[in-house]
């Protein structure tokens, strides 16, 4: 029964410094992903210009009424196909 309860404490002691070493690299990854979101981040007025460069005739209307939207809720629409863009007003 000893030998049962002292294995049983080597197993829980191994898989608490597993869960040690794991959770580190995790939060190091979440770190990475928020950094590179934050440096993908553009100005609303950035995107727009592009929009603009990218549109002919009524198309640049378009993106003078996302553009307007994006000042306000510092979200550049999503166009139906992809999520929405957050930019800095």
């Amino acid at each position: 029964m000893h030998k049962r309860a002292h294995r049983a404490i080597i197993c829980g002691t191994a898989a608490a410094g597993l869960t040690l070493l794991v959770a580190p690299a995790l939060s190091q990854q979440q770190r990475g992903q928020q950094q590179a979101q934050q440096q993908q981040m553009y100005t609303c007025a950035a995107i727009h210009q592009r929009c603009v460069s990218r549109s002919t005739g009524s198309q640049i209307s378009m993106c003078d009424g996302y553009y307007a939207d994006a000042k306000k809720t510092g979200l550049w629409p999503a166009f139906g196909q992809s999520p929405a863009v957050p930019c800095r007003r």
